[in-house]
């Protein structure tokens, strides 16, 4: 993961092309682009730092789903962080969520304000695994 201008840039992990060559990063958007339709188990993690001379209080963490470029909402979570602050504070938000999705499809993760985001590739996560049913 990376930052760019208005939005993350999401990069495939060393071998994970192996093993999800059904789901590619999108160059453009905070998106990945799912290739095979069904449910998916989709976690998001993102590290948001407030600095302490800041006097932003709140953050907000989405999961959506872009069906034909037009957004769906999936799950989203506010934080918030003490006024007063004497040190600089990271707070991290954990997303899980159970979309079904449609081929071509785009998984998307959104947060604002975006140079909030602590920039790390350990702290900032999307991962995306589609379920299949056992018999």
């Amino acid at each position: 993961m990376f930052l760019e201008n208005t939005s993350l840039i999401w990069v495939n992990k060393e071998n994970s092309q192996d093993y999800n060559y059904k789901i590619e990063p999108s160059l453009n958007d905070s998106c990945v682009i799912v290739w095979e339709k069904g449910m998916y188990s989709v976690f998001s993690q993102i590290t948001f730092k407030f600095k302490k001379e800041s006097n932003n209080t709140a953050a907000r963490h989405a999961i959506i789903r872009k069906v034909s470029n037009s957004p769906r909402m999936v799950q989203q979570k506010p934080i918030y962080v003490a006024e007063n602050r004497t040190q600089d504070v990271t707070e991290t938000s954990t997303l899980i969520a159970f979309p079904m999705v449609e081929e071509g499809d785009k998984i998307c993760v959104i947060v604002a304000p975006l140079n909030q985001v602590y920039v790390s590739p350990v702290d900032n996560m999307l991962t995306l695994f589609k379920m299949v049913a056992v018999r």
